[in-house]
């Protein structure tokens, strides 16, 4: 930037210096030349006629004052240089309105009125029509009609295979479970102060799909001995060997699955010994039937 700055600096004044000089040279050049009368050629021209007229023509107040305006001048240089601009101004105008010509403006013809002629018909030749040829009409085609399939004759339904398991206790609907004979394992021992009561809301009706009966034939009524351990919270707990089987065809395994579906969601209140909650087990009877 300094750098630029400078460099613009030396411009402005070497501008400065060049202008310098040539303003000092104009002035001595103007001062060189020397002083003309420059006499107008309008002036010229006119003086000759004027000194005829002195000649010829009595003497005129206007005249005489007319002839020494001209005098002083031609007798004045400052007043021949502004004469002389001024009459050559004048000469060139002159000149130049002599030079420009009015340019001819073209003739404007006259244009005629066409009128149509009264007479004139337009006539447009209408094509002949051309001959129309009979249309034959099409015979329909017959349909013949195919007929329908016989329907194919549908299959028997597939049995399944007779099972070797008998499956009557499958066909019932539902299933009663009771309790009965309900209480302690050992009632000479360890008498609590309250025993555990079954809950009302236990179930006791079941579906063959909820005891999972397959393989279990339920054609007659069947008696189980099942014992039980509850504990503090009333929830009981199956004890699968002490199971019994007292009427009915089934196994030992059967009993205690079937036993187990039974009292899955049973819950009971629980036993109290001197005021607290206690574990204690208890037996009972438990018939199903249809």
């Amino acid at each position: 930037m300094l750098w630029l700055a400078m460099v613009l600096a030396s411009i402005v004044i070497h501008l400065c210096f060049l202008w310098i000089v040539s303003m000092l040279l104009m002035g001595r050049f103007e001062s060189s030349q020397p002083s003309q009368d420059l006499i107008a050629i309008d002036l010229i021209d006119i003086i000759p006629e004027d000194i005829a007229e002195q000649e010829t023509s009595p003497e005129d107040p206007s005249t005489a004052l007319i002839d020494q305006t001209i005098d002083l001048a031609l007798t004045s240089p400052r007043s021949d240089r502004n004469l002389n601009h001024q009459t050559v101004s004048n000469s060139t105008i002159e000149a130049t309105e002599g030079e420009v010509k009015p340019t001819p403006t073209e003739d404007i013809l006259p244009v005629k009125d066409l009128a149509p002629p009264t007479d004139y018909q337009l006539t447009i030749p209408v094509p002949s029509p051309e001959p129309t040829t009979p249309i034959t009409p099409v015979k329909p085609i017959p349909v013949i009609p195919t007929p329908l399939p016989s329907p194919l004759p549908l299959a028997p339904p597939i049995q399944p295979p007779a099972s070797s398991i008998p499956e009557e206790s499958a066909s019932k609907d539902s299933f009663v479970a009771k309790m009965s004979n309900f209480g302690l394992t050992n009632p000479n021992r360890d008498i609590p102060d309250q025993l555990a009561l079954p809950l009302p809301a236990n179930k006791s009706e079941f579906s063959a799909k909820e005891l999972n009966l397959t393989g279990i034939d339920l054609s007659e009524e069947l008696v189980l001995k099942v014992v039980l351990l509850i504990d503090s919270n009333g929830k009981p707990e199956l004890l699968a060997d002490y199971i019994q089987v007292q009427q009915g065809k089934i196994s030992s395994d059967q009993a205690q699955q079937l036993a187990q579906q039974v009292i899955w969601d049973w819950l009971f209140a629980p036993t109290y010994m001197a005021g607290q909650p206690v574990v204690q087990a208890y037996r009972f009877q438990l018939t199903i039937s249809d």
